[in-house]
């Protein structure tokens, strides 16, 4: 069972801007219904079982006609020392096919941080970005009205799972998925004091490309 939390952080996020939800492209569309909230039950592994009991999560939701050539995607709540939810963060990196052709690396994120939304999602926000996508790492660096930040998000191969894709076209592509990555946000914004966040294990990265992450399991 979940539900989301309340206020702000738990409030339905769209990661594109609403006009791109229908558009043509890109061809792979993102949404989040439920960016931060509590999970409950349990988790039964051989043997053992295991009570859940207010974990953090979220739930998101990705459809479309094909998958993108290649993207970088992350997620995170980030806790205080006490565990309570106070941030979240949530941004892609990717390149979108148009006819045979491929675009540069474009990107958009979005922060939830003190009752507030920074985004960085407008057209010119494409020319003011930094991304890289070097497996297991990602790292982007974004600049528009609402100030400045910065990204840096790694996993760890051996703790999670590597899924092929097949599109309707025919290419494969393979999607490499950890819930346990480490994730740092700085973010200074453009009227106010600069905020620094990390989920040291606790944050969702994943990558699509054509080859399978080295060292991590493939389940299919």
């Amino acid at each position: 069972r979940f539900e989301p939390l309340p206020g702000p952080l738990g409030a339905p996020l769209r990661l594109l801007p609403d006009r791109l939800i229908d558009a043509p492209l890109p061809k792979n569309k993102l949404v989040t219904p439920m960016p931060a909230g509590w999970f409950r039950g349990a988790i039964t592994w051989g043997s053992r079982r295991y009570a859940v009991d207010r974990w953090v999560g979220m739930r998101g939701h990705n459809w479309g006609p094909a998958h993108a050539p290649q993207y970088a995607w992350g997620h995170a709540v980030f806790l205080d020392e006490a565990g309570a939810p106070f941030a979240l963060v949530e941004g892609a990196s990717g390149r979108l096919q148009v006819g045979r052709r491929q675009s540069p690396i474009l990107s958009v994120l979005v922060v939830r941080h003190g009752g507030r939304t920074y985004r960085w999602d407008r057209l010119v926000d494409l020319w003011r970005q930094r991304p890289a996508i070097t497996p297991p790492g990602w790292a982007l660096t974004m600049r528009g009205r609402d100030g400045r930040a910065e990204l840096a998000a790694e996993l760890v191969p051996e703790r999670c799972v590597s899924l092929r894709y097949d599109d309707p076209s025919g290419d494969a592509r393979v999607c490499t998925n950890s819930k346990t990555a480490r994730l740092t946000l700085r973010v200074q914004p453009s009227d106010g004091d600069a905020f620094v966040c990390t989920s040291i294990h606790g944050a969702a990265l994943e990558f699509l490309q054509r080859e399978r992450l080295p060292g991590a399991p493939a389940v299919v």
